[in-house]
């Protein structure tokens, strides 16, 4: 058949069924794609699933611990009584405290970045917060304290869910670390955009304090600065890496510094609503 190319139609035909090969085969590689994404968030839900399972199964019976050694150590007991009654407290809630860190630690990379908008009272929350901690420094020379400036509202939107998880690891951090002296938790306020209010959180102690040299691992997940500290106050080194992503996931930033005497100063900030989202001033 004159002017037809066969070798060109050849090479034609050729290139279309090496075309549809790569076309099944990347079909193919989709197929496979679909099913490992599905199993990979099959995977993620198991592990949500079980890490609360486990987190009411472990929370249950320790508060149950919280709740009779409170009802006990209100009762007339021996000085040694006592004693024994407070060990198995501080020591329960050292227990809870790491498995809190952990279980925190563990769902940070699982949780979207999305920040919640939830109305709360500032100054309500704070208290609640300090309260859990009123039984632990009920036994040491230490004393708690907290100032808000006048001009911050009280009703506030924001992710409270996380600003209380911080607040309740930088404090936790204070007390465990504290033997004696105060604890002081500072709210200010500097000027945002129409309709929101940036917090400032402080954080100072006049505990053990930090050397400067081990400054830089301070947010280093599982530190310690030495065995010794370890074996007296316990712990996994957890609670400030887990401090450093919510702040970072709440928009802020942490940071710390030691004092010229002993104690620590954590400081942060986040940018909450003074109005709810999407509500403007009228007139």
């Amino acid at each position: 058949m004159p002017g037809v190319d066969f070798a060109k139609m050849k090479d034609m035909d050729g290139s279309k069924r090496a075309l549809e090969q790569k076309g099944r085969e990347i079909e193919l590689l989709n197929r496979e794609l679909t099913k490992a994404k599905a199993a990979a968030t099959a995977g993620d839900q198991a592990k949500r699933d079980f890490l609360a399972m486990i987190g009411h199964e472990i929370r249950s019976p320790l508060n149950g611990v919280f709740v009779m050694c409170e009802l006990l150590l209100e009762t007339e007991l021996t000085e040694e009584q006592k004693r024994y009654a407070g060990l198995i407290y501080h020591n329960a809630n050292a227990l809870l405290s790491m498995f809190n860190d952990i279980l925190d630690f563990t769902q940070l990379g699982q949780e979207g970045l999305n920040q919640e908008e939830t109305p709360f009272a500032l100054r309500e929350s704070i208290r609640d917060i300090l309260a859990l901690f009123h039984q632990e420094i009920a036994g040491k020379g230490v004393e708690l304290y907290f100032a808000v400036e006048e001009q911050i509202p009280d009703l506030l939107y924001g992710d409270i869910r996380r600003l209380r998880k911080v607040l309740m690891h930088l404090l936790a951090n204070a007390v465990k670390f504290t033997d004696q002296g105060r604890i002081y938790l500072i709210t200010g306020s500097t000027p945002a955009e129409s309709g929101r209010i940036k917090l400032s959180f402080t954080i100072r102690d006049t505990g053990i304090g930090i050397p400067k040299d081990k400054m830089f691992r301070l947010f280093e997940p599982f530190t310690q600065f030495d065995s010794a500290m370890t074996r007296r106050y316990g712990g996994l080194g957890m609670g400030l890496a887990v401090c450093q992503k919510l702040v970072n996931q709440l928009g802020g930033e942490l940071q710390t510094k030691p004092l010229e005497e002993n104690g620590t100063v954590f400081t942060f900030s986040v940018t909450l609503w003074s109005r709810a989202p999407g509500v403007t001033e009228s007139l």
